[in-house]
């Protein structure tokens, strides 16, 4: 990948809906070089975990992203679903597995390694984890919780409680949003305000900021970790053993909220949505919104000097208005 330019292959993109909670979720498909749209697939209300006529109507929100062979998982909400890819440019997806659990809620962040599935639970304060070999499942708890209680649906509880907001009626309080593995067999946990290192029983915090809006912590082949702190229009990168920090700056955060991000040879891709309200959380929204458009930014930064290379605005024509982008993800020919 040369200064400025992306290396062959297509950029996945994972949006959602602001002004909704219901419908408008899609994956978009972006040239890297020409950083234009290709292509876009919008999730069905069938792709979602079922909820049933007890628990209200499914919560349609898409976030995390993670890649394993010729499979993409992605955060479904309330569960983690596989798709095999039979066409990455025209996001031709065939739906496979889905994985799921009852503090599986919110979902944002996920990630794999060879036998494992992670996923940020943000509901739960949670790390949910499934065996990709066993099928066995267990969660890394952050808060406590009342482990019997179950999560999945939280809007019909919210209505019965009396909230507008359906996050109000989940436990959590710090906001995970991401989880990447590293070499020591352990995890990386980001949180709004905090990045967590997570070794079996031993945690401890690398990174503590609570003026910051931090997601996508990721490791960088230098050993260093890389996250968004969309607070500031920032990336942050961390040195893990001296939690020494510098900054690039991406946006500004008065117009651009910056998450999302993947790392492709030197350079980081980095998404950008505009700022505007949000009222994804509200359990009375009208559902499905007309489609009006809407604006993205990708920017190219180079790790070595610490510069923004490149930066491209993108008009999504045909997504619901307001929607913003979460993950990125870099699909070469050869995983």
């Amino acid at each position: 990948m040369s200064r400025g330019a992306a290396a062959p292959g297509t950029l996945i993109i994972s949006t959602l809906p602001r002004l909704s909670r219901s419908g408008g979720s899609a994956l978009v498909a972006i040239d890297p070089e020409a950083l234009q749209l290709v292509a876009m697939r919008r999730f069905p209300e069938s792709e979602y975990l079922a909820s049933g006529p007890s628990h209200g109507r499914t919560i349609e929100h898409c976030r995390g992203l993670a890649r394993s062979g010729e499979t993409i998982f992605v955060g479904m909400f309330n569960s983690v679903r596989a798709y095999a890819v039979r066409d990455a440019r025209q996001l031709e997806l065939t739906p496979a597995e889905v994985y799921t659990a009852a503090a599986c809620v919110d979902v944002h962040g996920i990630a794999i390694t060879h036998d494992r599935l992670f996923a940020s639970s943000t509901g739960a304060d949670a790390v949910i984890w499934w065996s990709l070999v066993t099928g066995d499942s267990g969660s890394i708890d952050f808060s406590r919780r009342n482990r019997g209680v179950e999560l999945r649906f939280p809007a019909r509880r919210a209505l019965e409680d009396g909230q507008d907001d359906w996050r109000e009626a989940l436990p959590a309080q710090l906001h995970i949003n991401g989880v990447a593995s590293i070499p020591t067999n352990g995890l990386v946990v980001c949180s709004l305000h905090a990045v967590h290192e997570v070794n079996g029983f031993d945690t401890r915090t690398l990174f503590d900021d609570d003026s910051a809006l931090l997601h996508d912590a990721c490791r960088m082949r230098s050993g260093e970790l890389l996250m968004s702190d969309a607070a500031a229009g920032d990336l942050v990168i961390l040195e893990r053993e001296s939690g020494g920090s510098r900054r690039i700056h991406v946006g500004n955060p008065r117009h651009w909220f910056v998450r999302g991000l993947t790392v492709v040879g030197s350079n980081a891709i980095v998404l950008r949505s505009t700022v505007g309200e949000t009222e994804q959380r509200r359990v009375q929204t009208s559902g499905r919104r007309t489609r009006r458009g809407a604006r993205l930014g990708v920017s190219i930064v180079d790790l070595n000097d610490g510069t923004v290379t490149r930066e491209e605005t993108i008009d999504l024509m045909d997504v619901d208005a307001g929607s913003v982008a979460y993950d990125v993800q870099f699909w070469s020919e050869i995983p």
